[in-house]
């Protein structure tokens, strides 16, 4: 097995543990938002087959369900426990698999939108130089399973939405070192939008994701004090080993002064005033030339 698949789908991080809690601070972002935009590409008038590479345990697959009666559905996960959650929640109608997105097991020319959600950034690479040539092989497999005129759909977030005291995310400022590592992870939308025109796909979209989304979890002050909450989120895989822990336990107890004080409350409405402006994500779809 690939270093990737061995982790459950990511480089740094095992999902093959981390999935059993996944749902607990996740919704499936973007996907209304995903619906209405393949709409107005001409999707859903009659039957099209969408691939979700890298769907974990299948929220944006159940969404897509629901909602979208002529979506034909395959989830792909490197996590074998990604995938059984997603089977817990899907018909057998849906068909997941457990695989490799860089080396996808369906035929060429079988899909009519493949979907990457959240998932570039876990593609093995030590610089972003490798995280390019990572995302360019990666997207080239996506145009070689995808149908002449098929879309690729990315839901993904900027480094502004991650930044530790301007972004999204209420408690990556409590975590700022973890924050940061995990910044390097992302591409800029441009350097994204560059690699899909040289690997022959035209950008037919790019928007922010307009809803926001949070779980009364997501929004717990006590959550990242457990281990089943810190599990839904990759900020927390920085925090690796015997040295790792040492520092988390650290920066758990100055998050316990700061909710003693009141401070992390006010942080807390503060992040969520600012959310919508700044947004979670954004969703860019290509189109294969």
């Amino acid at each position: 097995m690939t270093e990737q698949a061995n982790k459950g789908g990511s480089a740094y991080e095992n999902y093959n543990k981390s999935h059993e809690n996944y749902d607990l601070t996740r919704l499936p972002v973007g996907a209304e938002q995903v619906l209405a935009m393949l709409a107005e590409l001409g999707y859903g008038n009659s039957p099209f087959q969408l691939l979700d590479a890298g769907c974990g345990t299948g929220m944006h697959l159940e969404f897509f369900h629901r909602q979208a009666p002529n979506c034909l559905l395959t989830g792909l996960d490197a996590s074998s426990l990604g995938i059984e959650k997603a089977a817990q929640k899907l018909p057998r109608s849906v068909k997941l698999m457990v695989g490799d997105c860089r080396k996808m097991p369906l035929e060429d020319a079988s899909v009519d939108v493949v979907l990457f959600s959240f998932m570039i950034h876990h593609l093995p690479h030590q610089s972003e130089s490798e995280l390019v040539e990572a995302t360019a092989g990666l997207i080239a497999e996506a145009g070689r399973v995808l149908k002449p005129g098929g879309h690729i759909v990315i839901i993904s977030t900027s480094k502004e939405q991650l930044h530790p005291r301007r972004g999204s995310l209420w408690y990556y400022r409590y975590f700022q070192d973890a924050a940061k590592a995990l910044m390097r992870k992302f591409l800029p939308l441009s350097k994204l939008k560059q690699i899909l025109s040289e690997q022959s796909f035209a950008v037919e979209a790019s928007r922010k994701v307009d809803k926001t989304y949070w779980t009364a979890a997501s929004l717990d002050l006590e959550g990242p004090f457990k281990q089943e909450w810190r599990d839904g989120d990759s900020l927390f895989a920085f925090y690796r080993g015997a040295q790792g822990e040492k520092v988390l336990q650290k920066r758990l107890r100055s998050l316990h002064s700061k909710i003693e004080s009141g401070e992390a409350q006010q942080h807390i409405e503060e992040t969520k005033t600012r959310v919508e402006a700044v947004k979670q994500a954004y969703i860019l779809i290509a189109r294969r030339s």
